[in-house]
């Protein structure tokens, strides 16, 4: 009897562990990473300006890449964000 209702205290659990993780720490996550994406993306400028002031011109190339792909994650980023916040708040 006593397996049993560990068992069931387990699953009750792992559901409730489940339903925070998805809501709070999902949506944590996804505002770091956006930060981590703007200082990157700071960051990336910064490096290019100095690549083409020391004349270093295929480090430069490197970082427009970079900012680009990074403007490319931050821009799908918002995109789930806006679609995660407009199926949670149903009008």
């Amino acid at each position: 009897m006593s397996e049993c209702y560990a068992l069931h205290l387990f699953e009750i659990h792992s559901i409730i562990h489940s339903f925070f993780h998805s809501i709070i720490f999902t949506l944590g996550k996804k505002f770091a990473l956006n930060i981590f994406y703007n200082l990157a993306i700071i960051l990336s400028v910064f490096g290019l300006v100095w690549c083409y002031n020391n004349h270093k011109y295929l480090p430069a190339a490197f970082m427009v890449g970079v900012a680009c792909c990074l403007f490319y994650f931050k821009y799908q980023l918002s995109k789930e964000l806006r679609k995660s916040f407009k199926e949670k708040d149903p009008k």
